[in-house]
């Protein structure tokens, strides 16, 4: 619970733990549910370099909207998707109630991965970490509008400076709900 994530919500995703590697185990399944990859995600962060995740079996990442399996309902019933970077924040925001989200798996996308997000239909939402670059999140946009837009677009946008330098929104509960209620932009 440290992280915020509660037992529900790591059942809910049925995370593991890889004791030998020191890794927490992702499951990741595509939007029908079937398992095609498993991550692996350092959990002391003091061990942390640059393989914070790294898959343990091999998916294409590029391919995936991690979560849609488990999310889709809550996509429909609350008309929006709120796009993040990681696994973790997924988890996090089930843990927190918003049952609407899915991961991107890095702060690129994907041509597949925009196509099933505007196949959705829903508002989009970008709540993507503190260290993702307006110009980042302007390519996400763009590659969201291409040829022109289909959806509402918003962004999630730290201008208060709530978080640090490699935060996620949804790191700290009591910052998501105040970014989300009152900085989320329309773009």
């Amino acid at each position: 619970m440290k992280e915020g994530i509660t037992s529900i919500s790591q059942k809910n995703f049925q995370i593991g733990l890889d004791v030998l590697s020191e890794r927490i185990v992702i499951p990741i399944r595509d939007e029908l549910g079937s398992l095609i990859g498993v991550k692996g995600r350092l959990f002391k962060d003091a061990n942390i370099d640059d393989n914070k995740y790294m898959y343990l079996y091999s998916c294409p990442q590029s391919k995936i909207l991690f979560g849609l399996d488990k999310s889709y309902k809550g996509i429909q019933e609350t008309n929006e998707v709120i796009v993040v970077e990681a696994e973790k924040s997924v988890i996090k925001l089930n843990a927190l109630g918003y049952n609407n989200a899915v991961a991107i798996g890095s702060k690129n996308i994907s041509n597949f991965q925009v196509d099933k997000l505007l196949r959705l239909n829903v508002p989009i939402t970008l709540a993507l970490d503190k260290d993702v670059s307006k110009e980042e999140i302007d390519i996400i946009i763009n590659e969201l509008r291409m040829p022109f837009s289909l959806v509402e677009l918003y962004v999630i946008d730290d201008v208060i400076g709530f978080l640090g330098e490699k935060d996620s929104p949804m790191d700290d509960a009591e910052n998501w709900e105040v970014l989300y209620n009152n900085y989320k932009f329309k773009k």
